[in-house]
């Protein structure tokens, strides 16, 4: 589900909605107005390259598709959106330069958010140094509201909500049918953790049995052996607290030599993207349960995978 997964067209579609809101209100309640001339400027610091190259890709394309939209159908409050992109490298420091440039330089009217938690935060924080409202999706852990950064606006639910449908899910199930045993592992990311964590207590209190509860560095880049302890649990149920596509990918390659498939599996982060999805898990294996976080058309449900 990640973080990505924070990428999807319905949450490009309400941060523009707010972006055309924050302009109206901005024009009637100032004394001085001031006629926008030519097209509206806004721009995005997303990774391009570097080890979230694939989310930032997917960024970059929901935000140019909305814009492409819009400007095929009279534009923004009558102007053409002209969107501007530059790449961080997956380096939290750069994000910061770059939405000092799309600021200072480039003087662009609004600035829209990045993928990930310390990448929008520090947007944020340049953005609020220049008076700048940052309205953006993918910075969604707890810990990202503890700045102080009144000017930064969410349109994704707090990570900590985004397993609530999976819990509810589960215990909707009759009781011959409800999984029995759950194995949790997660990396110590502020992100992954806040999903995984509180999904504990709530599916104990519904009669589930933890039979693995593991939290690792984030750092840790061989997840072997991790993935063996989920294994010899053979818990019905396994939930990972993956921030990576290649985290996810690593389980699932493993499970799948040892021949481990237990009833439900969900990854915070990993491969959602059609072909990355077979890929990742081989198409015979493809049917699995998930949790869709977002979509255009359908509400959040847990469902069979489809392509």
């Amino acid at each position: 589900m990640r973080r990505g997964r924070q990428t999807k067209t319905l949450a490009v579609f309400i941060v523009i909605f707010m972006l055309l809101l924050s302009a109206c209100s901005q024009t009637s309640g100032s004394t001085t107005t001031t006629t926008q001339t030519g097209p509206v400027k806004i721009g995005v610091s997303v990774s391009l390259t570097g080890d979230a190259s694939a989310d930032g890709q997917a960024i970059k394309q929901g935000y140019q598709l909305w814009a492409d939209y819009v400007n095929s159908h009279g534009g923004l409050l009558g102007h053409q959106v002209q969107m501007t992109f530059y790449d961080d490298a997956t380096r939290p420091e750069q994000a910061s330069l770059n939405y000092q440039k799309l600021i200072a330089v480039d003087k662009v009217n609004f600035v829209l958010g990045p993928f990930d938690d310390a990448f929008t935060v520090n947007g944020a924080t340049v953005a609020k140094r220049y008076g700048y409202s940052f309205i953006q999706g993918t910075g969604t852990s707890p810990k990202d509201f503890t700045h102080g950064l009144t000017n930064m606006f969410s349109v994704s639910l707090s990570a900590s909500r985004y397993m609530a449908s999976l819990v509810h899910y589960i215990l909707s199930l009759p009781s011959d049918m409800r999984p029995k045993t759950v194995a949790y592992v997660t990396s110590d990311d502020g992100f992954t953790s806040a999903q995984v964590l509180p999904v504990i207590p709530e599916l104990e209190q519904g009669g589930l049995k933890t039979v693995l509860n593991k939290i690792y560095p984030a750092e840790n880049t061989d997840l072997n052996p991790i993935a063996a302890s989920v294994v010899a649990s053979h818990a019905d149920v396994a939930i990972l607290g993956t921030s990576a596509l290649s985290e996810c990918t690593a389980y699932l390659k493993y499970f799948a030599t040892q021949h481990y498939n237990p009833k439900v599996l969900i990854a915070t982060s990993g491969p959602d993207q059609g072909s990355a999805f077979t890929q990742a898990v081989g198409a015979k294996n493809a049917d699995h349960r998930c949790v869709t976080h977002w979509h255009i058309s359908k509400p959040a449900r847990a469902g069979k995978v489809q392509h």
